[in-house]
């Protein structure tokens, strides 16, 4: 999480290998290495343009999924 708020870039949709990425800047130097990377990878991607409140909200959603995840592990062990 930490990566794609400091890239601010939001993968959002999957297939395969096939990605769609909402991102803030995409000349921001982190997106572009975080990108490079997923050509790397044998990603191909469709880029969104977001604003950085978009950004924000999807980042927050995330970890309120992720803190409930961790809960529910918790709880299941």
């Amino acid at each position: 999480m930490k990566t794609a708020d400091q890239a601010r870039l939001i993968p959002f949709f999957k297939i395969g290998k096939e990605l769609r990425i909402a991102v803030e800047d995409p000349e921001n130097p982190k997106t572009k290495e975080i990108l490079e990377g997923l050509k790397a990878k044998g990603y191909t991607f469709k880029l969104n343009l977001a604003s950085g409140a978009g950004i924000d909200d999807a980042l927050k959603v995330y970890a309120q999924a992720q803190q409930y995840k961790k809960l529910e592990i918790v709880e299941n062990v």
